[in-house]
């Protein structure tokens, strides 16, 4: 079963949606809307809802990049693997003081993690992922059952340093919270079959958004910082 016949699947809810708003308003219905829509200011703080729309419209697009088959954006936690996995010598770990992922070019590690994606099966890179998730994304992280053990096991013989792996995850955060990374695609034939497809960006859209906000809260900050400044001139040394 596919994932756009699952209707468990967040992306059969969409194209479910999708479904019922073309029924309901016809495919000129549609285009009428979206005139309307290209029109509205998704970096507004008061569009939420306009950067949702084009976040759903972007998965959508996504999901339906090959014919028969369901394809996905890399996780955070795939991305952090395939970091891991390209080596210290293309991907170096920075020291606490100049760790900020902000300081990386998003097209160098997209690049990269197209690299290291590469140098697994699908399968593999998906298990590593989900115990890094065990590891990471957890406050209790002790493996309990034995599968858990075993993933983990998995995990350290794969990506033997915790501290990289922190340091590549908090790097894909930084960039996927920004949504300027362009990455394989992981896709799913309806066969079952799962390789890495072509390399897609994030969505534009949010891009956009989130680096107008990110901008004027340096800005705002910059003012803050100017406004206070004054204050401690001229006093007695």
């Amino acid at each position: 079963m596919s994932v756009d016949e699952d209707p468990g699947s967040a992306f059969s809810e969409l194209a479910g949606r999708l479904r019922v708003a073309v029924n309901v308003l016809g495919v000129s219905g549609i285009d009428r809307a979206a005139r309307d829509m290209v029109h509205l200011d998704v970096t507004a703080w008061s569009n939420g809802d306009v950067a949702d729309a084009w976040a759903d419209a972007h998965e959508l697009v996504v999901g339906h990049w090959y014919s028969h088959a369901y394809s996905r954006r890399m996780t955070a936690w795939e991305r952090a693997v395939a970091l891991h996995l390209v080596g210290e010598e293309l991907f170096p770990r920075r020291p606490a003081a100049d760790s900020s992922a902000d300081d990386i070019p998003a097209a160098d590690v997209s690049a990269l993690v197209a690299q290291g994606a590469a140098l697994v099966p699908v399968e593999l890179l998906e298990d590593l992922a989900d115990a890094l998730h065990e590891e990471q994304g957890r406050w209790d992280n002790r493996p309990v059952t034995p599968q858990q053990r075993e993933r983990r096991a998995l995990l350290k013989r794969w990506l033997p340093d915790f501290n990289r792996r922190r340091y590549c995850l908090r790097t894909a955060r930084q960039h996927g919270y920004m949504h300027s990374l362009s990455t394989p695609l992981v896709v799913n034939t309806g066969s079952g079959e799962r390789f890495l497809g072509a390399s897609v960006p994030d969505s534009p859209e949010l891009h956009l958004r989130e680096s107008t906000h990110r901008q004027q809260r340096l800005a705002e900050r910059a003012q803050r910082a100017a406004l206070r400044a004054p204050r401690g001139a001229g006093r007695a040394v």
